[in-house]
């Protein structure tokens, strides 16, 4: 297999640590509560994530983002199909620990492929025709993530399940983030003739409240996948709040949302 360095054990670079850290605290709090057994592989989905998000707001011009997403894109590919060699090492510390990840727990590359497409969205700051089209790409990202976690944890989500987890924690996240997102030039995933992020915030609660009608019929290990929702409410809050003109971005209240994941997972209610 190929072999890169791990990120709770801290021998992995410390850029990777510190991109998980920023742009996906959520997930990377949630991973620190999960059995020891998976933790390195959850802290691994999460780098890649954490990894796609800074390409957009660090490149100079779309092009050269492009060209970073389309080496993930090649590389994801190749770990799939009978010409897969196990044993090829990209030099990528975090490729090449994410394609263990990959084979140890058999997750699906359409899931990490459709994580590189939607990220491409970033790249072009025009607003998305409607509703459906952003969904689509709060499904492809944050629904994939999650959907990836509960494999890791041995559970499994439908469709219909990732679509509205990622579409109810992805639309709050980009309603919190969205005077950032304008700042850097990014795509704000606000639909075409809107101008505020409210109708991102309608489409969470509409999400949410999809989701919980599916909450019965989700397994536990996806229950517990789904923990980083619990900051919903924090950024739908944050939402309101003056304009934070900033290059980069990161959501507010940091600690709030890691209160809320801890309150979510001690009361167990997942």
């Amino acid at each position: 297999m190929a072999t890169g360095g791990t990120l709770s054990g801290g021998t992995a670079p410390d850029e990777f640590r510190e991109r998980l850290r920023f742009y996906e605290y959520d997930r990377y709090i949630a991973a620190l509560l999960m059995p020891r057994a998976a933790r390195e592989a959850l802290m691994l989905i999460s780098a890649f994530a954490a990894e796609l998000r800074h390409i957009p707001v660090t490149v100079s011009e779309p092009m050269l983002g492009a060209i970073r997403l389309q080496w993930w894109r090649d590389v994801v590919s190749g770990w799939s199909g009978p010409k897969w060699d196990e044993g090829a090492a990209t030099g990528h510390p975090l490729a090449d620990a994410l394609a263990d990840v990959v084979t140890k727990y058999g997750l699906p590359v359409g899931l990490l492929q459709g994580m590189i497409d939607a990220t491409e969205t970033e790249l072009n700051p025009t607003p998305l025709g409607d509703e459906t089209d952003v969904g689509q790409v709060f499904g492809k990202w944050d629904g994939a993530a999650f959907a990836l976690s509960a494999r890791v944890l041995g559970g499994g989500m439908s469709v219909d399940q990732r679509r509205a987890a990622g579409v109810h924690y992805g639309a709050a996240r980009a309603a919190a983030e969205f005077a950032a997102r304008y700042a850097a030039g990014v795509q704000t995933y606000v639909v075409a003739g809107s101008r505020d992020a409210s109708t991102l915030v309608a489409m969470s609660r509409a999400a949410g409240s999809e989701l919980d009608k599916m909450r019965s019929d989700l397994d536990a290990p996806a229950k517990r996948a789904l923990l980083p929702i619990a900051t919903v409410p924090r950024y739908v809050a944050s939402a309101a709040m003056p304009p934070q003109h900033s290059r980069a971005i990161e959501p507010p209240s940091r600690l709030g949302r890691a209160s809320a994941i801890l309150w979510r997972h001690w009361r167990g209610r997942l």
